[in-house]
């Protein structure tokens, strides 16, 4: 080895990023046999990156065996020379990243200076046992409709995958793509760019304001772990996705585009006025992406630039009261409207929609949205010599999204700025051994504010000195102050995450054993601040509460309340695997992983524990936040891989693995920061209206909304048996059984300090009034525990076909069931989530996921028509392709609620802890009605006895399902040399399907016992109209 590479090569070695080699590179391994069929010992194997000239090369072991470890993805060739047989070199090899290829070499007898050169393609059926998952290469992410141009978008076409179309994105959930892989949940998945951990706070997939990762002009291809039974893989109990970007090369590569979006193009949503104007949208997204050399064969560069600017607005439905009920003329009869009540009745819009009966109407309007987001990334490649070898990417983004609401009062600016920078360096140190060392970091940062109009009187503010509070029903009117999930009472709030990450990993062969072990370290800082409530909440159960001013509850939290917090936490963990080729058709691997954590410490001290909520009378002050779980992660993994009849056409491949889901920033988004003494709140049970001040002076500031002491280590167990069969020469299909099992899974406890119940002779549960809390020293308290369980059972199929004469397709289909007894991992993750009604018997609350789909089908292709090779036909024919991709799915589950604290559970709180209602439907009787004006019949329920639960399930019906068809047209309208000019027009939604959300009010009735009119009303659709957008695009 050189001097100066000596010297360089410690340095290098300390750039490390903590996530596994094996996700952002491949390898290649074959047999080297002669006409015989005895294998050649010793044969020299050169391996060619083409793009660049990076060689590597090796021997064939005593079994003639060979294995390249380590490869970045790209094109390749492939010499194996040995004396006394003609030289054989293999072109036209495509290695993906997280891929491990088999080629095996027969070489003929002759002299060495003979050669043979094949033309070759990389294998569809690859029989290796560590290789699980899906790539979705360059072409794909270029060619197929993209509506938003996210690089995870197109994940939702492998097998394994569904997309949660009930998953709430805003900033304490997630804001990104909501995907489920057998059967884990959408933040139980680990997103990683070139390697980096990049997932964001909530544990979801990084996202800008605008719910958006850009960036596909930057990538080479996004590869899909669903089970990754490699113990290299963790910190996530789901997949993996890894996005690995493209590198320069000797030749100088780009392209410039822009794609254009005006709603004049579109057809109306289905709730779109069928008079007015369609909603506005105006969506212009550009950029251009450069790659090349700065010193051929050596040093390489590519950057991207993107920028998406949009304005837009939907229609939205809010339930208002209407104007007899403004007068106090209720169909009940005729009631006095309070003076304190009423200047904020009159703060409601009037009804211009659909009268509901019951007092109530729907307020229809277009909720305006803008949004700017600039994007940028560049990367560089240095080869020092070949067996040296190193990258730097920096990637950057910011924007900038103003969200209305319903009512037409509050904006809500959004603002999100990530930045990831990682290097990456590999040290061939033997032509069987390569160290690979990173180093990384990630920043994913969110903030949100409310802004008020002026319209709103200043007198009309809960708290002296703030902007009006909010104003919250436990089913039926829509609350003022925004949405549940992002509204008045939740902001300012602010996420940083920065994720500083480490690691190094070894790949070894001996004999016939390919080995791998390394460790990594990351240390996380997250810095938030999250106020709650500092402006006021009200919640009122009834239309007649809210007109006489009688609220069920208030809260606020207290003046000099402290929700800053600075997060410290490291993550550590280590590994080894050996695949062990037992024989050229049977391959098996085993692994080993240890990952372990440190309980999150505060900057500044500010911890405080509620260490049994039965028995405490008063919070703990510093020590842990929790007992630590992690101490004995050790998740073994194995699998198989074999080749029954050693044609290379056949493979069964099982495979099962621990994978543990770490506790870190996503428990602590909420839980960290709702606790007494820095966090002081109240909560009141039928406080004065509107002076919620005065009544909170001299009440003890016990609320509590944090994370239980001991927790246990959330788990799951994967197991997974896959055929894959090779169809035809460019043709394979699969089928395969996926089994899951999650254990000490986190979930949310609305009330875990309710009034105390009696027992009854059957066991049942009642709650009387009047009756003392469980603690009396605390009023609310809500928990976070792992104390959840999941299963999910699935058969998963696919078909894929290579490009031929043109075409080229996929397709997938999934039959699945998903059960839990919650599926909200922070809060209310889904709409419908329901919360848990009784504290004591979980097994109740058992029943499917709110992400369970029965059905999922999936389905893209690529065609390119045969084009005329001269003339005016040429001009005119020539240069056209179809592309297409299907997506269809059966509905998700949700349920009724009572709509009120029927049980008298718990007396507080802005809903009514997922209390269900009784079921006295026929049998035989309709439910589902699929009417998007009432989706399901509220008669079949009734209200249950007062002070017990209803004797419904959890999750008991199906809301709609999913069908869209996306196509892209194409036409090359200039060609020359090295330059293509092309014009697209892609349309979304094509049949222009509406694809209806889960009714929006599933709260049946008021406390008054009378039922609510809107009940199953749907009021959203969970993808566009039909849409067109047009781009143009230069690529040379």
């Amino acid at each position: 080895m050189p001097a100066n590479h000596r010297a360089l090569a410690p340095l290098l070695f300390s750039l490390a990023l903590a996530s596994a080699s094996a996700q952002t590179t491949g390898r290649i391994e074959g047999l080297v046999r002669d006409p015989s069929g005895s294998v050649i010992e010793g044969a020299a194997i050169t391996i060619l990156e083409t793009t660049t000239s990076f060689r590597r090369q090796m021997a064939t072991n005593e079994h003639g065996w060979f294995v390249a470890a380590s490869l970045p993805p790209g094109a390749y060739e492939i010499e194996a020379a040995h004396s006394g047989f003609r030289k054989e070199t293999r072109q036209g090899i495509t290695l993906a990243a997280g891929r491990d290829l088999r080629l095996d070499f027969t070489l003929e007898l002759g002299q060495t200076a003979e050669s043979v050169v094949v033309l070759s393609e990389t294998p569809l059926v690859n029989v290796t046992s560590s290789d699980w998952g899906g790539t979705i290469d360059r072409a794909k992410l270029e060619t197929l409709p993209l509506n938003g141009r996210d690089m995870f978008d197109l994940a939702s076409q492998q097998p394994g995958v569904t997309v949660a179309v009930t998953a709430s994105k805003n900033m304490t959930n997630g804001g990104g793509t909501r995907l489920t892989i057998n059967g884990a949940r959408p933040n139980q998945n680990s997103y990683r760019m070139d390697g980096i951990y990049v997932n964001d706070a909530t544990g979801s997939a990084p996202s800008s304001s605008a719910g958006r990762l850009l960036g596909i002009e930057a990538l080479q291809e996004v590869k899909l772990v669903a089970s990754p039974f490699d113990a290299e893989f963790g910190r996530a109990g789901g997949a993996v996705f890894t996005a690995v970007s493209k590198s320069g090369s000797n030749d100088f590569h780009g392209a410039a585009y822009e794609f254009l979006r005006n709603s004049s193009l579109d057809a109306k949503n289905y709730f779109d006025s069928k008079t007015a104007k369609i909603p506005p949208l105006r969506r212009n997204q550009f950029g251009a992406v450069l790659t090349g050399p700065i010193r051929r064969n050596k040093l390489f560069f590519m950057a991207n630039f993107e920028a998406n600017l949009e304005r837009l607005a939907q229609t939205q439905t809010a339930v208002v009261p209407n104007a007899e009920a403004r007068a106090g003329r209720l169909p009940s009869g005729n009631v006095t409207v309070s003076p304190l009540s009423a200047p904020y009745v009159n703060l409601y819009p009037l009804p211009n929609g659909r009268d509901y009966g019951d007092g109530t109407g729907a307020f229809i309007s277009q909720v305006a949205t803008s949004s700017n987001e600039y994007y940028g990334t560049g990367k560089f490649d240095y080869i020092f010599s070949d067996r040296l070898r190193t990258a730097l990417r920096y990637t950057h983004d910011r924007s900038a999204t103003y969200r209305g609401e319903a009512l037409q009062f509050f904006r809500f600016p959004l603002l999100s700025h990530y930045k990831f920078i990682h290097t990456e360096t590999q040290f061939v140190q033997s032509p069987t051994t390569i160290h690979s060392t990173r180093i990384g970091f990630s920043r994913v940062a969110n903030s949100e504010d409310a802004i008020q109009p002026d319209s709103i009187p200043a007198n009309l503010s809960f708290v002296p000195g703030q902007t009006i509070g909010v104003i919250n029903f436990t089913t039926g009117i829509s609350n003022f102050g925004g949405p549940s999930r992002t509204n008045v009472a939740t902001t300012p709030r602010r996420f940083i995450i920065n994720d500083y990450q480490f690691s190094h990993v070894v790949s070894t062969v001996r004999g016939l054993h390919s080995l791998r072990f390394g460790g990594s370290l990351n240390r996380v800082q997250f810095n938030q601040r999250a106020d709650n409530s500092a402006r006021g909440v009200y919640t009122f159960s009834s239309l007649l509460d809210f007109l006489q001013a009688r609220p069920r509850s208030g809260e606020l939290m207290l003046p000099g309340a402290d929700t800053v917090r600075g997060w410290r936490q490291s993550i550590y963990s280590a590994f080894a695997q050996d695949d062990i080729r037992l024989s050229p058709r049977f391959t098996l691997t085993l692994g080993l992983r240890y990952e372990a954590y440190s309980v999150p410490s505060e900057a500044n001290g500010k911890i405080s524990t509620l260490r049994n909520v039965l028995t405490d009378t008063t919070f703990h002050v510093g020590g842990p936040l929790f007992r630590n779980p992690s101490k004995r992660n050790f998740a073994p993994r194995a699998s198989f891989a074999w080749d029954p009849w050693g044609s290379g056409k056949t493979v069964i491949r099982a495979g099962g693995g621990v994978f543990y889901d770490l506790l870190g920033t996503r428990e602590l988004i909420i839980a960290g920061v709702r606790i007494p003494p820095f966090f002081n709140s109240v909560a009141l049970t039928a406080p004065p209206f509107p002076n919620i001040v005065s009544a909170s002076v001299g009440t003890p500031a016990n609320n509590v909304d944090g994370l239980a002491f001991y927790l246990e280590q959330p788990v799951f167990y994967q197991f997974q048996l896959q055929l894959q069969q090779k169809l035809g020469p460019r043709t394979v299909a699969q089928i395969g059984y996926t089994g899951g099992r999650g254990k000490h899974l986190t979930g949310s406890f609305g009330e875990s300090n309710p009034y105390r119940p009696n027992v009854l002779a059957d066991g049942t549960l009642f709650f009387p009034a009047g009756a003392p809390r469980l603690n009396p020293a605390f009023t609310r308290v809500k928990l976070r525990d792992t104390l959840f369980d999941s299963s999910y059972h699935g058969l998963q199929t696919g078909l894929q076909h290579q490009l031929h004469a043109g075409l080229r397709f996929q397709m997938k289909y999934v039959w699945g069931k998903s059960l839990d007894n919650t599926s909200s991992t922070i809060l209310r993750d889904y709409a419908g989530s329901d919360a848990i009604p009784n504290i004591w018997n979980l097994r109740a609350n058992k029943g499917r996921s709110d992400f369970d789909l029965t059905h999922t089908f999936a389905a893209n292709f690529s065609y390119t028509f045969p084009s005329p090779t001269t003339g005016l036909a040429h001009h005119l024919l020539g240069g056209w392709e179809l592309h297409g991709m299907l997506q269809a799915q059966t509905g998700s589950a949700f349920g009724p609620s009572v709509g009120f604290d029927r049980a008298r559970f718990g007396g507080g709180g802005t809903a009514d802890s997922g209390q269900r209602p009784d079921f006295i439907a026929s049998p035989g009787a309709k439910i589902i009605l699929g009417d998007p004006q009432r989706y399901f019949d509220p008669s079949v329920y009734s209200l249950p006895a007062a002070g017990t639960f209803g004797n419904l399930g959890r999750n008991t019906l199906s809301g709609p399902g999913l069908a869209s068809f996306d196509a892209a047209l194409n036409k090359s309208v200039f060609r020359a040399e090295r330059h293509l000019v092309r014009l697209r027009v892609e349309m979304f939604n094509v049949t222009n399907h509406p694809n209806f959300q889960v009714p929006s009010i599933l709260g049946l009735f008021s406390n008054t016992g009378a039922r609510n009119g809107s009940a199953g009303q749907i009021t959203e659709t969970v993808s566009s109209s039909r849409q067109l957008q047009l781009s143009l695009r230069w690529s040379f």
